[in-house]
């Protein structure tokens, strides 16, 4: 797939791959529920293509910080609606069920904390040579952490 695409060009494959699937009309609307907002989005802060960051900026500005397990219907149709779209983007596929993204959302680490978390994580990778898996586990007690540190202020 094209890495960058405007947020038109991309809905409108998008949308003709689902066709090309066979994918319901209230499939593709439900689909547009979330694309239509996104746009707004995008124009109002004058993004110019796609990518994975503005759709985690996108959700981020709808949900805030968030668990996954803890977002309703609605809100975790937004997320993975969102996330759809990058995996498409990046694979040309459209992946139903559990997609990466919607298994392990994004663990965002914002402000001077975040940043000095993110420095921490990569300083361990890089000094110690640890396994992904390990990187992974540091990364989510981290988060963890941060959450609590986010939610008491």
């Amino acid at each position: 797939m094209k890495e960058v695409q405007t947020i038109d060009e991309l809905v409108i494959s998008f949308e003709n791959h689902l066709r090309s699937l066979q994918r319901s009309r209230f499939t593709i609307r439900q689909y547009w529920q979330t694309w239509k907002p996104l746009k707004i989005f995008i124009s109002a802060n004058n993004i110019e293509f796609f990518d994975i960051t503005v759709g985690k900026q996108f959700i981020k500005s709808k949900l805030g910080v968030y668990e996954y397990a803890n977002l309703n219907q609605m809100q975790r149709r937004l997320a993975n609606t969102v996330d759809a779209l990058s995996v498409f983007q990046q694979t040309g596929k459209i992946h139903f069920g559990s997609a990466r993204l919607r298994r392990n959302p994004p663990k965002v680490f914002t402000g001077e904390i975040g940043i000095l978390m993110e420095g921490y994580i990569r300083f361990r990778k890089t000094t110690f040579g640890l396994a992904k898996s390990t990187v992974n586990n540091n990364t989510r007690s981290l988060y963890a952490l941060f959450l609590f540190l986010e939610i008491k202020g």
